[in-house]
């Protein structure tokens, strides 16, 4: 009699452990940028001037950006947004080292200052673009 209970034990307990499985699917976000494979970098060409240029990550297809700024401002720290359609980079100002941070598109049109630095006497630096 216990060899029949314990059978019929294990009879159901399997059934209850098939019955409970469940499947985890993973789910992707639907705001979830695709990855662009693409660097943004910037080439000092002197102390004071600087450019800005993007690349594949393999360093194949450079191309200079030409952005047009205002005298006395070196462009810095370039960073893409995730889209890859604004560049996100620092002006540093030569004469008082304080830093905007400037937007432009990414083919160097429509060029803003979106930070203005100059109210923070120890200045501001550009950490990303999310």
């Amino acid at each position: 009699m216990s060899s029949v209970v314990l059978a019929a034990f294990s009879i159901s307990m399997l059934f209850f452990q098939m019955s409970c499985k469940k499947d985890a699917n993973a789910q992707t976000g639907g705001n979830t940028p695709a990855q662009l494979n693409k660097l943004i970098y910037t080439k000092r060409l002197t102390s004071t001037t600087a450019e800005i240029w993007t690349s594949n990550y393999d360093g194949t297809n450079q191309a200079k950006v030409n952005i047009t700024i205002p005298s006395g401002i070196m462009l810095a720290n370039a960073r893409l947004s995730p889209d890859g359609q604004t560049i996100f980079f620092e002006g540093v100002n030569t004469s008082t080292f304080l830093n905007d941070i400037y937007s432009c598109k990414i083919d160097g049109s429509n060029v803003q200052r979106i930070v203005d630095g100059s109210t923070t006497p120890q200045g501001i630096l550009l950490g990303g673009a999310y």
